[in-house]
């Protein structure tokens, strides 16, 4: 009889408390074993216990990237005011260079010729001489002169080798290239170029006189650095004729032709 009442008895139910816990266990030990045979999810938690810190809201996240493009930004703008008062300070020291020539109150203009009517050397130096002679006419203007090439124009091909007609073969083959100018008597006084020593080219000095240059002083350290230039000889290397020029005067290195550094110059006279 006992039996037969507990068999028909009816189960007693678990509480759902006690139910939904276990529920949750099952899915959080499921969840666990799926992780460990999940290489990506076992990385991912790796990653996170090797980072110390667990991934950032959306909100927090987007908050760090706005932070950093403003740091960045920051940044930047130092860079950049950095660079430009570096800018500001090489112009700066640019405009204290010394040229070796004047460039104040100096005009440049350029000549269209046309090379149909002026076919000749003799022919140009004609126009020279009636253009400069009206220009001298003009109020306020004190000297003018023709120049083939304007400042700051590069070389262009200027530049020739002299030699020292005293100094032997030897130191003769070390001298070094120099920039080549032909000018008028008045280029001198134009561009206020000081006169070293001897004199400056004059009308004087033309075809059929005594053949004259004037030299930078730069030049004339490097064709006679034991002595003085004045008065001595120089020729062509690369000719082996009799043709020789006397330097006549010395003057100031300039920066005509090349704005970084002083070129070496030998002037020639125009006619």
């Amino acid at each position: 009889g006992f039996r037969r009442n507990i068999s028909q008895q009816p189960l007693p139910r678990p509480d759902s408390r006690y139910a939904d816990a276990a529920r949750r266990d099952d899915r959080r030990g499921s969840d666990d074993r799926r992780q460990r045979h999940d290489p990506c999810r076992g990385n991912d938690r790796r990653s996170q216990l090797r980072g110390g810190s667990r991934p950032l809201p959306p909100g927090r996240r987007q908050r760090r990237i706005r932070e950093s493009l403003v740091a960045g930004q920051v940044a930047a703008a130092v860079v950049v005011l950095s660079g430009s008062a570096l800018v500001v300070r090489s112009f700066r020291e640019l405009q204290r260079v010394e040229l070796g020539f004047s460039k104040d109150r100096v005009m440049v203009m350029d000549l269209a010729w046309d090379f149909t009517r002026v076919r000749t050397f003799d022919r140009s130096l004609e126009i020279y001489d009636r253009l400069l002679s009206r220009l001298q006419t003009i109020p306020g203007l004190e000297s003018a002169s023709p120049i083939l090439t304007t400042p700051f124009a590069g070389t262009g091909g200027w530049d020739i080798v002299f030699v020292a007609t005293d100094r032997s073969a030897e130191a003769q083959q070390s001298n070094p290239w120099l920039n080549t100018e032909v000018v008028a008597p008045s280029y001198f006084d134009v561009f206020r170029i000081p006169l070293r020593q001897g004199r400056v080219l004059t009308d004087a000095d033309r075809e059929g006189a005594e053949r004259v240059v004037v030299l930078s002083e730069g030049a004339a350290r490097t064709l006679w650095p034991d002595g003085s230039a004045l008065g001595k000889r120089l020729r062509l290397m690369s000719s082996e004729d009799s043709i020789t020029w006397t330097v006549a005067g010395i003057v100031a290195d300039t920066r005509y032709r090349d704005y970084r550094r002083p070129r070496e110059t030998i002037y020639f006279p125009l006619r």
